[in-house]
């Protein structure tokens, strides 16, 4: 609980954030938002040259029972079959990034650290031109101060841990 505290405390002064947050049946202690629009303008406000949306939402969950290969796979599912319950894809789509941050013990199986670490989700809309996601997966563990990352993800970890 400290720990969750800690993080919301971070968040809480650029992220808007929600309580209670669910997914295609998964729940989450909570989801943080942050929304970074800019935009080209002539003599006027009104009159937009164009404009472009960043996006990025950290999913937090404490797990009691440790993270497990199953863990990882409904991940990957929630972020494949799922990802439009979390962000919009508009016009002004650029670019989201989904944390998903769980709190848990690490794990120990040289199998699943691997995965974790390699794990890897990219997705574009319409080439490119309307956007694309990056997923980044931190596992941490508050009372021996160690995390695991996927690559995306390291920055995080690092700020976490901080």
């Amino acid at each position: 609980m400290f720990f969750e505290q800690t993080l919301r405390r971070k968040l809480e002064t650029y992220y808007n954030l929600e309580d209670n947050f669910s997914i295609a049946g998964k729940d989450f202690n909570f989801i943080a938002r942050y929304n970074q629009r800019n935009s080209k303008y002539i003599l006027h406000k009104k009159i937009e040259l164009y404009a472009f949306e960043n996006n990025e939402y950290i999913l937090y969950k404490k797990l009691d029972k440790g993270f497990a290969e199953e863990t990882l796979n409904e991940i990957k599912n929630l972020i494949n079959n799922h990802y439009s319950q979390i962000i919009d894809v508009n016009d002004e789509h650029m670019s989201s990034t989904i944390i998903f941050i769980f709190e848990t013990d690490l794990p120990t199986n040289k199998k699943l650290i691997n995965s974790i670490k390699k794990f890897n989700f990219y997705k574009s809309f319409k080439f490119g031109l309307k956007g694309w996601i990056n997923v980044g997966l931190v596992l941490i563990n508050p009372d021996n101060k160690e995390g695991l990352s996927n690559k995306y993800a390291k920055k995080e970890l690092k700020k976490i841990l901080s």
